[in-house]
């Protein structure tokens, strides 16, 4: 929504440059990652659970479980505990908003033309962009350009997913291996 309004905005209509697009989405991860500490916390904690931990209080229910992980949470850490990893996440997901946004719209411009392109000299007749009104790009396009930017995000980024992780690990940031090995996950073992 940000971007379709700072489009209409400015006049680009429902297109914004890359750059532009790039900004959008970097702003909204970092406001999306900081309101949604809370609830990654406990998606983390949970799948990082040792299963000694599940069986030591026989907690069945998987609301069990979420109970008993606020507890332990604000127990150990206060209220503040559930935000911890925030400004990890905020960077990750500000970062990994502006690359994604950035690079699907350049991928996404670069396809499409290319399919145009390709179309054109199919049918040997040129395109005219003043004399047709803007397409849609196709599943293929957005499909493609969506993996190229999810590509240019992940793999460059893991570090940070990694750090933010660890900061929400039960045992703590050093605990749970600090700065060491930080690209470890990112290929299969």
């Amino acid at each position: 929504q940000l971007k379709l309004a700072i489009a209409r905005s400015t006049g680009c209509g429902q297109e914004l440059p890359a750059w532009q697009a790039a900004t959008c989405g970097s702003i909204a991860g970092v406001i999306s990652a900081t309101l949604t500490t809370p609830f990654d916390l406990l998606k983390t904690r949970l799948n990082l659970r040792e299963p000694s931990l599940a069986g030591r209080r026989r907690v069945e229910t998987s609301s069990g479980l979420i109970a008993e992980e606020i507890r332990s949470i604000y127990e150990h850490r206060g209220f503040l505990g559930f935000f911890s990893g925030a400004s990890l996440r905020a960077a990750w997901m500000g970062l990994g908003g502006f690359v994604f946004l950035g690079t699907f719209e350049l991928a996404k411009g670069q396809l499409s033309a290319q399919a145009s392109a390709k179309r054109a000299s199919i049918e040997e007749a040129p395109i005219s962009k003043s004399k047709r009104p803007e397409l849609e790009p196709s599943l293929g396009v957005s499909f493609s350009a969506g993996l190229i930017a999810g590509m240019a995000v992940d793999i460059p980024l893991h570090p940070l997913d990694t750090l933010k992780t660890r900061a929400q690990a039960r045992e703590g940031f050093v605990g749970a291996g600090g700065f060491k090995k930080v690209w470890s996950g990112l290929t299969p073992v």
